[in-house]
């Protein structure tokens, strides 16, 4: 769900080498591309940080404890 294909990162099935090769290809083709996809990623990766991803959960918390469970 975090990794949009292109945009911040690669999918690619840990068992196709073959896919995995063409994409690091690329990536040494298109080095500048490449960057801004790389970049994109470590701009995602930055929000995962477990302070912040806690602070999250406490508000989905105190929110759920707030409704009435039906």
């Amino acid at each position: 769900d975090i990794i949009e294909h292109g945009a911040n990162g690669f999918l690619v099935p840990a068992d196709d080498p073959e896919r995995i090769a063409e994409l690091l290809d690329w990536c040494l083709r298109n080095p500048d591309e490449g960057d801004i996809i790389a970049q994109e990623g470590k701009n995602i990766a930055s929000g995962l940080i477990w302070e912040k991803n806690a602070g999250e959960y406490v508000k989905l918390f105190e929110k759920l404890k707030e409704e009435p469970l039906n």
